[in-house]
């Protein structure tokens, strides 16, 4: 009888030392990434945005002067433009402006920023941080309406007109 019990406690232990090594693989994965584990809170963010303004500035004035539907930034500075009337669909552009070039790399390089998306004339975001189906970041809204982010269950204005802190949250939608 005892040795049934000495079998099941050594499965038991190997499951619990499976279940905590995937678990801190994964936190190890996100942090090693430049992605804090834990979601940044408003404070930090705010933080960030009075750092970060100039070039969050920048950014988001060449993005609102862009004649396209939708624009996607990533972290090695490939833009991907969409305008849905002409049927034009993921192609790339080059930035023109070399001061905003070198925002987009302090954005990314420096400050840890992962996204940047927008559609023209009526929003952009900034995104700090991602984990799965959640992000959190800046947004701005280029009219009076609060930012019309996809999948948003937090809007949290800063200390400056127009920009938020945000939340996305893709599982509050299924």
């Amino acid at each position: 009888m005892r040795c049934k019990y000495k079998i099941g406690l050594s499965i038991l232990s190997l499951v619990l030392i499976l279940v905590l090594a995937y678990i801190i693989i994964s936190y190890a994965a996100l942090f090693f990434a430049g992605n804090p584990v834990f979601m940044p809170s408003t404070a930090s963010i705010e933080a960030s945005f009075k750092q970060n303004r100039s070039d969050l500035l920048a950014v988001s004035e060449y993005v609102k002067s862009l004649e396209y539907d939708t624009v996607y930034i990533t972290k090695d500075g490939v833009v991907s433009v969409a305008d849905y009337e002409s049927g034009q669909r993921g192609e790339r552009i080059e930035i023109s402006d070399q001061d905003v070039v070198a925002a987009v790399e302090r954005l990314f390089q420096k400050s840890n920023f992962h996204v940047i998306s927008s559609i023209p004339n009526e929003f952009i975001e900034f995104q700090k941080w991602s984990a799965r189906d959640i992000g959190c970041g800046i947004a701005y809204s280029f009219d009076e309406d609060k930012p019309a982010i996809e999948f948003v269950t937090e809007l949290i204005p800063l200390s400056e007109s127009g920009w938020y802190y945000y939340v996305s949250d893709f599982n509050t939608y299924r």
